[in-house]
């Protein structure tokens, strides 16, 4: 039995827009369900969105993918440049807005508290399970974060459209290398990069729990030699 057609989406890509926020607050509870924002609430999900998308962030932006039949979100990526190897390139909430909504409702949420306790527990263990924490990141680099698909427009091209525009995108502001973090549960995102050029960046080891993949990025035809 052959597989499915992947479905075809008719879309747009663009820059997220303050139209947009509310939208991809809501698929980024669904997509990403444990995440500290995500167990803070619909409220601090959106602040982060907007600040670090619509604020005073020029190294961090983000592109969302727009149904064009109904201008439904169909999904997101986002993605910061040039980001120093001191710093934690993965990283979503700031301290400041995760102090905030903590105080402001985690003190009545169990599931909060859970994810406080493992972070500090993890503290104390010298294992490491996530590769994103201790590769690299060169000065030409660029960081793919975090994609996510709307349930609807899943099997579909939107993943891919979005991958291939922030490469794009990466390639404008400079970066000569894309970086992404993959869960080893996550066959289908580890497969869906391959698809597009994307390799493991320590290939020779299965040590990690979120693994590395990056992709180095060809010069725009437009301006090769």
């Amino acid at each position: 039995m052959s597989d499915r057609p992947r479905k075809s989406f008719d879309i747009r890509i663009e820059m997220l827009s303050e139209q947009y926020v509310e939208e991809a607050a809501s698929l980024h509870r669904v997509c990403f369900p444990d995440k500290i924002e995500t167990l803070l609430g619909q409220a601090c999900v959106r602040d982060v969105y907007r600040d670090r998308f619509l604020g005073p962030h020029p190294d961090t932006y983000c592109l969302v993918a727009i149904h064009k039949p109904d201008g439904k979100l169909a999904g997101y990526l986002y993605g910061s440049d040039l980001v120093p190897q001191s710093s934690s390139p993965h990283a979503f909430i700031n301290n400041r807005l995760l102090l905030r909504h903590v105080l402001r409702r985690g003190w009545f949420s169990p599931p909060v508290w859970k994810w406080c306790l493992r972070q500090f527990t993890s503290r104390f263990k010298k294992e490491n399970h996530n590769e994103g924490s201790v590769v690299p990141i060169p000065p030409w680099g660029s960081v793919a974060k975090m994609l996510g698909l709307h349930p609807d427009f899943r099997g579909g091209n939107v993943g891919v459209d979005l991958m291939l525009a922030i490469e794009g995108e990466a390639r404008k502001r400079g970066a000569r290398r894309l970086y992404g973090l993959v869960e080893r549960s996550n066959i289908k995102a580890e497969k869906l990069y391959a698809s597009i050029g994307w390799v493991r960046t320590s290939p020779d080891t299965d040590r990690w729990q979120i693994f590395s993949m990056h992709k180095d990025l060809c010069p725009h035809p437009e301006t090769a030699s």
